[in-house]
Parts: C-alpha cells; sequence; structure tokens
C-alpha cells in the first residue's frame, strides 16, 4: 500500500477531516486578538508563525512532507506515529505557512531519524509587546536597537531579536 493510501486510511480511521473546508484564511493576528495574547505574553511573546494569514495545512502538502522526510532520514514511519502528529498538527490548526516553516527547519536541525511528535513543536518565531522591548532596553541599554526589529501586524507594532529569520509582516525601520 502507498504512503498517501495509507496515510489516507489512517487518518479516516481516527476521524481527520483533511478535506478543505472553505475555512477563511486563519485570523489568530486579527488587531484585539493579538492585543489581548501580546497582553498576556509579555514575558513569553508569541509565536508568529500562528499569526501568518495562510489555508490550513492540507493532507497533500503533509503526505508530501512525510515522502521527503522519509526520503531524507532512510527511514518509513510507522503510520500511527504519522497519523498522531497529523492530527496534534490539525488539533493546533497550523497553517500551511507554519507548516512549511517548520518543515524547513526540521529538516535543518534534526539530524537522525528519530523523533518524537513533540519535537515539531520545538521551533517557533517569537514576537513581543512594547513592554518587552521597554525591559530590553532598560537592562541592556540603547544599544540593544540595534539587534531589534519592529513588525507592525494588523496595526498592532511587536518586537524580536534579530536572527535572520524574515517574516512576512510590514517592518518597521
Amino acid at each position: 500500500m502507498e504512503l498517501k493510501d495509507e496515510l489516507s486510511q489512517i487518518l479516516s480511521q481516527h476521524n481527520i477531516n483533511v478535506q478543505p473546508s472553505g475555512m477563511e484564511k486563519r485570523s489568530l493576528a486579527d488587531s484585539e486578538t493579538l492585543k489581548r495574547r501580546l497582553r498576556n505574553a509579555s514575558a513569553t511573546g508569541i509565536n508568529a508563525l500562528d499569526l501568518i494569514a495562510s489555508e490550513p495545512v492540507s493532507a497533500k502538502t503533509f503526505t508530501k512532507a512525510i515522502a521527503v522526510m522519509q526520503a531524507n532520514y532512510g527511514t518509513e514511519y510507522a503510520p500511527e506515529k504519522i497519523a498522531l502528529l497529523f492530527d496534534m498538527i490539525h488539533d493546533e490548526h497550523w497553517s500551511e505557512e507554519r507548516f512549511v516553516r517548520t518543515l524547513k527547519w526540521f529538516l535543518k536541525n534534526k539530524r537522525f531519524s528519530a523523533w518524537t511528535v513533540a519535537d515539531w513543536f520545538d521551533y517557533g518565531v517569537k514576537v513581543y509587546p512594547y513592554s518587552w522591548y521597554l525591559d530590553q532596553v532598560h537592562e541592556f541599554g540603547r544599544e540593544v536597537n540595534d539587534r531589534i526589529e519592529a513588525y507592525r501586524i494588523n496595526g498592532v507594532v511587536v518586537y524580536r531579536y534579530a536572527d535572520g529569520q524574515e517574516l512576512p509582516f510590514d517592518r518597521i525601520p
């Protein structure tokens, strides 16, 4: 049985709907929701990947990713493990954009074929509110401004340390 057929069978056994639902692009970044989330995450930040407007990850993208991983690591993964991963990603409402960025990170950083579902949730691009920015300036001085980027997401300004990662939001110079 082909991986795609096997995955489809397992996903249907777990009652996971992999058909597009006509769902609109994710709007976790609407202005009020974003402000509320930032207020509650001043110290820990929020994952910018959750804020990128994108369709939910599709079964087709997921199936291709598993094939790439099996080719990369030279091993075949248990269908139950694959179904569990897809189920958790689906439950967390991952977008195509988040999944593809995480897959690229995963392939670059996970050297061995033995991984756990938790490994997929290690990656994130944290953004923080203005209060975090002020804390950084207070602790490290004005020079920290050379290392901090600011983005505007639906009218809300967020901050993060520059790390070479490009985000698809309006960058504030």
